[in-house]
């Protein structure tokens, strides 16, 4: 009995942490304002969800967010952006050591699996929003 109702408390805790609040974000700018992203921060779960994406004040609707991290002194994320060319895979990627201040790159392979080469390279900065 005893076991039971630990194991209840420890299910109704988990249910409850990781339903914590996705309420704050990230807004994203590369230093040239050409790109900028939005993410929404979903507390005490390092997790991170793909609002908007924009290149040149353009949205990039079928932008979508590959693998993401909103660690304790890092945020990095790979974003899946469009291409033409079928088969051909482009990529942004961002490491914010400190959240704050970091690099993204655009890297392109012409086709999947295939060697990522790096097509641009620019200094990006991060603002956590409430």
């Amino acid at each position: 009995m005893k076991f039971l109702t630990s194991l209840i408390l420890f299910l109704v805790v988990a249910q409850s942490a990781y339903s914590m609040p996705c309420d704050t974000g990230y807004r994203c700018v590369s230093k040239s304002g050409k790109f900028k992203v939005e993410l929404q921060r979903c507390r005490y779960r390092n997790h991170i969800n793909l609002l908007s994406m924009s290149i040149n004040n353009t949205d990039i609707s079928s932008a979508t967010l590959n693998e993401g991290w909103d660690g304790e002194s890092t945020l990095a994320f790979e974003i899946n952006l469009p291409t033409m060319t079928p088969g051909a895979v482009k990529i942004l990627t961002a490491e914010l050591p400190g959240k704050n201040k970091g690099v993204m790159k655009i890297k392109y392979a012409a086709s999947e699996p295939g060697p990522l080469s790096t097509l641009f390279s620019e200094k990006m900065f991060c603002k956590i929003q409430d």
